[in-house]
């Protein structure tokens, strides 16, 4: 299985985070993966329109799959400094989840510590003791302590936000594979729903996602249509469906023919997002009938791997003791 998929996955810096929290606690969760990932979040800004990551480690797929919830609580970005943060570390259930400049952090890369500011988030926790703080980080992947003075430059030059976060363990479990394989299927389907600050959000698929882009370039409004992080991901986004399906079945020759779909999908997302990226600086830069053959490209992979993973459900089930 090896030479399919790496045993560790990459979300995103906030989302592996909350992973890395409820390892620390001896919960052993595959939960990554267990939805279908090509799914965006929209919402509008002033008649903009917005597109962000959709959740793939929800609230509820936490509570439904392995019985924690988790209460979030943002730090305003004036009262990110060591004493406060360290009075909010105060129970055993509490961690933060911070937002820094990259620049300042000894545990990045030698290309990126003092050499080069930028975002990153890392997960807080235990208390300050001797001048260190103990954190976890999963991109890249740490597990130790940071003195205090790197993090408070780290904090003072970054406007991130930042989240004290409050789990209840109380009935934590090992997942509950039948209510996984469940939210995995219902997953196909999009919803409305509100966020933690009550912005309505709708979720769209990839076909809806072209739609609203070419009402965009027929409105030659496309210029902001790349903002955000939402399409920094898009090329694992299939290694993240792969690692969940890889860990609710052994059938090998299945998955290879997954495997195959899914990197010509993440291959095809990479080329595409790039050649939109680019339209959106310059209209002589590729042209239209290439971005159109590409989302076609992608719509119609999609359409043979849901084809193939429906006809794989009972089997899937049955293997799962269902």
């Amino acid at each position: 299985m090896s030479d399919i998929i790496n045993e560790y996955v990459e979300i995103d810096c906030f989302q592996n985070l909350l992973i890395e929290i409820i390892k620390y606690q001896g919960i052993n969760t595959f939960i990554p993966g267990g939805c279908w990932p090509w799914k965006f979040a929209i919402h509008y800004d002033n008649e903009a329109i917005v597109i962000e990551n959709n959740e793939i480690i929800s609230s509820n797929l936490l509570k439904k799959t392995i019985g924690i919830s988790y209460q979030y609580e943002r730090i305003e970005h004036g009262k990110k400094n060591i004493e406060i943060i360290g009075r909010c570390l105060d129970k055993d259930n509490d961690f933060i989840i911070l937002g820094v400049d990259q620049y300042f952090i000894p545990y990045q890369k030698p290309s990126i510590y003092m050499k080069k500011h930028g975002n990153h988030t890392l997960v807080l926790y235990g208390g300050l003791v001797n001048g260190k703080v103990k954190c976890v980080s999963s991109i890249p992947q740490y597990k130790g302590e940071l003195d205090i003075e790197s993090l408070q430059k780290a904090i003072d030059s970054s406007y991130l936000e930042s989240w004290k976060v409050n789990i209840d363990f109380t009935h934590k479990r090992e997942t509950d594979r039948k209510s996984l394989l469940d939210w995995f299927f219902n997953s196909f389907d999009v919803h409305n729903y509100y966020d933690e600050f009550n912005k309505k959000k709708r979720e769209v698929n990839t076909a809806k996602l072209y739609e609203i882009f070419d009402e965009l370039r027929r409105n030659n409004d496309l210029k902001h249509f790349c903002d955000g992080t939402w399409g920094w991901s898009l090329h694992k986004r299939g290694k993240i469906l792969l690692y969940f399906l890889a860990k609710m079945t052994r059938n090998i020759e299945w998955l290879k023919e997954i495997s195959n779909i899914t990197e010509k999908i993440d291959c095809t997302w990479k080329i595409l997002y790039r050649k939109i990226y680019m339209k959106t600086l310059s209209e002589t830069v590729c042209n239209w009938e290439t971005i159109d053959f590409l989302f076609e490209k992608i719509l119609e992979s999609e359409r043979v791997l849901r084809k193939k993973i429906f006809a794989n459900r009972d089997s899937m089930y049955k293997e799962n003791g269902y």
